[in-house]
C-alpha cells in the first residue's frame, strides 16, 4: 500500500514555499499489482491536514483491509488484495516531513496502540526459532480428516507464513493423500520438479483411514527430507532430494489441524536407522 498526502499550491508565498489550503489536498492510496506490474485500486479521500500540523497516523492491518487514523479523525478504510498484509516487512516515509517517529520511539503512538491485540500465528503456523539443519527433526501429528476430500498439505516456507503464488518461496510442499506423499518445491512462479519433468514426486503407501491418527517424522540429510509416516498398523518411510535447502525454512504451515513439533536430535542414531 502507498499512501500519499498531497498538498497543491494555491499560491506561492515569495519565499520559494507554497501556500497550502485544505481544499485543494488530497489524500492518495494505491497498491502495486505483481502481476500486472501497475498502481492499482486508486482511492482518494480529503487531506485534513494543514500546513503546520503535526502528523499522527495509525494504521490497523488485517485479512484484506486497512483501517487508517490520522490525529484521531475519522477513519478511512481501504480495501486491497496485491499483497496479503503479513507480507509488510517495513515501512518508509519520505517527502516535505521532519522528525519522523514510529511506535517504539514515541510514547503519543505508544499509546494509541496500547489497545490493539498484536497479531499472532494461526494454529496452523509455527515459526522456525532455530535454523534447520541435519540434527532437526520436525514432528507433526493429527487425525486425518473425517471425510477424506482434500489432501493434508504441509508447506515449509521461506519469507512467506502462507503459501503464496507470487510472494516468498516454498522450500518443499508435501501433499499427503489416503494413499500417496507428493513433494515438490515451489519459487519464482513454478513447481520446480514438475517443471523439469521429475516423474518419482510422489510415493504410494498403505491407504488411510479417515478420521485415524497419524504421526509424521522429518529429518533432513543430504540435501534431502527422510520422513516416515506411522499410523497405529503401519509405518512407511522414504526419502525426497530437496531443490531449496532447508536451512532457508523459516515458517511451517499446515492446512489441517495437527500439532508442529520441532527438536535437535542426535545425527549418529538417525545414521544407524537408515543404515
Amino acid at each position: 500500500m502507498q499512501l500519499v498526502l498531497n498538498f497543491e499550491p494555491d499560491r506561492n508565498t515569495g519565499r520559494n514555499e507554497p501556500f497550502i489550503t485544505l481544499s485543494h489536498s488530497q489524500i492518495l492510496i494505491q497498491s502495486y499489482s505483481p502481476k500486472k506490474k501497475i498502481l492499482i485500486n486508486e482511492k482518494h479521500y480529503k487531506n485534513p491536514i494543514g500546513p503546520g500540523m503535526p502528523i499522527v497516523m495509525r494504521i490497523i492491518a488485517s485479512e484484506g483491509l486497512y483501517i487508517i487514523n490520522i490525529n484521531e479523525g475519522d477513519n478511512l478504510f481501504y480495501y486491497q488484495n496485491a499483497y496479503p498484509h503479513w507480507s509488510i516487512n517495513r515501512v518508509e516515509v519520505f517527502g516535505y516531513i521532519y522528525n519522523v517517529l514510529f511506535n517504539e520511539m514515541s510514547d503519543k503512538c505508544q499509546k494509541l496502540t496500547s489497545n490493539i491485540t498484536e497479531a499472532k500465528l494461526d494454529a496452523n503456523t509455527k515459526r522456525i526459532e532455530k535454523q534447520l539443519n541435519s540434527r532437526s527433526e520436525v514432528i507433526i501429528r493429527g487425525k486425518t480428516p473425517d471425510i477424506f476430500r482434500e489432501n493434508i498439505t504441509i508447506n515449509f516456507l521461506h519469507a512467506a507464513i502462507k503459501w503464496n503464488e507470487t510472494l516468498g518461496n516454498t522450500v518443499f510442499q508435501m501433499n499427503l493423500t489416503r494413499n500417496s506423499v507428493c513433494i515438490d518445491s515451489y519459487t519464482n512462479g513454478f513447481w520446480i520438479k514438475l517443471k523439469s519433468e521429475v516423474t518419482n514426486i510422489c510415493s504410494n503407501h498403505q491407504s488411510l483411514k479417515e478420521n485415524e491418527q497419524i504421526k509424521l517424522s522429518l529429518t533432513f540429510k543430504n540435501s534431502s527430507v527422510w520422513y516416515i509416516l506411522e499410523t497405529k498398523e503401519d509405518v512407511f518411510e522414504n526419502h525426497v532430494g530437496l531443490d531449496i535447502p532447508i536451512s532457508l525454512s523459516q515458517y511451517i504451515q499446515v492446512r489441517n489441524s495437527f500439532f508442529i513439533n520441532l527438536r535437535d536430535v542426535n545425527s549418529k542414531t538417525h545414521d544407524k536407522n537408515r543404515s
